[in-house]
């Protein structure tokens, strides 16, 4: 008499070979793999930052996450910025994206933000730049004076007082720009979830799967 599996004792070896290698025969597929640490790291995954997070990351040097890469380097046709030293980030808590550059930790205003007072006080709106059919994005912000801003997401520009402007980049110069009708989208204060304030330089990238 030979042994001879039933049909349903072969579904569950298969059920059973499908949990364990995605597949009951024919090629077996396996999951993520490790990556061995660079650079001296150990890398980082979820429990030791936002939850849920995958994919290439910035951090400072206390692997404080900056946030999601979305961009390594900047326009080299623009004037005042470190083409590669500068990366744009998304915070997944905040929904924020926002630019800084690796070797300071120091986040980035874009470009032509306009404050209200001569002096760089408060910020009122970022520049449309030369697009007066466009809106504005959703989620651009940017730190300043230890506080969060965001641009108003979907709004249409509009003329603005401004007292002052950042012209972006690595520029740090408060310059005095005395105006009525400056063109920019509105920017406001964020009361909520918000990236870190402080970055320990020098940032650098991980991966976490």
């Amino acid at each position: 008499m030979t042994n001879q599996q039933s049909p349903r004792s072969t579904l569950a070896v298969c059920l059973l070979a499908t949990a364990l290698a995605w597949g009951c025969g024919g090629d077996t597929q396996v999951g993520p793999v490790g990556v061995s640490p660079a650079d001296g790291h150990t890398p980082m995954g979820p429990g030791a930052g936002t939850d849920g997070v995958r994919g290439i990351v910035v951090v400072d040097a206390n692997d404080e996450l900056a946030g999601v890469l979305v961009r390594r380097g900047s326009d080299d046709n623009v004037a005042n910025r470190a083409i590669y030293d500068i990366v744009t980030v998304f915070h997944p808590d905040s929904g924020i994206f926002y630019e800084l550059t690796m070797s300071d930790g120091q986040v980035r205003y874009p470009n032509n933000t306009l404050f209200t007072s001569f002096n760089c006080d408060e910020p009122v709106g970022v520049g449309i730049g030369g697009c007066t059919d466009c809106r504005a994005g959703f989620g651009t912000g940017f730190l300043h004076n230890g506080a969060w801003y965001v641009v108003e997401g979907g709004a249409d520009w509009g003329p603005t007082d401004a007292g002052s402007i950042k012209s972006g980049g690595v520029a740090t110069e408060c310059v005095a720009h005395g105006t009525a009708n400056a063109k920019s989208y509105p920017t406001r204060r964020v009361n909520g979830a918000a990236p870190p304030t402080v970055f320990a330089p020098p940032l650098s990238f991980r991966y976490w799967q």
